[in-house]
């Protein structure tokens, strides 16, 4: 339980696994300790084939998962490493700050290219000289 310092989690992390892992492998190997709510190796953005050696499995229940991280010790002919998952901390989204304050003001009709305001600002306390 968490207050023991034990993750309630029913999701396992598995490393090493050959890069021809498909899903529908961790689902045949896996499902063999207990119903799972979803199962899918890692690959890389826009590969459908190659799997990045991990994956994920969630369990419906957790005392599956336990039996599962002491069980699987091969996947693929493989030796695997297989734990529980961390959980991720909270995401920052301090770096998209920049991005999402310069989408308002794109196409503002208010600024230097138009309105009233345009010729007011150019041409205020600017003096070319002569």
């Amino acid at each position: 339980d968490a207050r023991g310092g034990k993750l309630a989690s029913k999701t396992l992390f598995v490393r090493n696994l050959p890069f021809s892992t498909k899903d529908s492998d961790l689902e045949a190997v896996f499902s063999n300790y207990g119903p799972l709510k979803t199962c899918f190796t890692v690959k890389d953005k826009g590969v459908v084939e190659k799997c990045r050696g991990f994956g994920y499995v969630v369990f419906a229940v957790r005392e599956d998962a336990e039996q599962a991280v002491s069980a699987v010790k091969v996947v693929g002919g493989r030796p695997v490493q297989v734990q529980f998952a961390k959980t991720k901390p909270p995401r920052d989204h301090s770096r998209k700050r920049p991005r999402e304050q310069q989408e308002p003001t794109t196409g503002d009709a208010g600024g230097l290219e138009g309105g009233e305001g345009g010729a007011a600002y150019v041409g205020a306390g600017v003096h070319s000289p002569s």
